[in-house]
């Protein structure tokens, strides 16, 4: 947050859908969770809606977790 703050962070905010972004998002880290045994389930409603946001920077902050 201080970065974009200070100007030295740049966004690229676009909208998305979201249940879309949640299903790529499981298709991409399931192999990572089941080279450790453990299973990956990605249940979403048919309608989230549209979400604003940079999707590369929430994509780079959920791997960190």
């Amino acid at each position: 947050m201080a970065k974009i703050e200070a100007g030295k962070l740049e966004l690229f905010v676009e909208r998305f859908e979201l249940r879309r972004w949640c299903g790529e998002l499981g298709v991409n880290v399931a192999p990572l969770i089941e080279k450790r045994g453990n299973v990956l389930r990605v249940r979403a409603d048919d309608d989230l809606g549209r979400y604003r946001g940079d999707v590369t920077r929430l994509r780079l902050g959920l791997s960190t977790c």
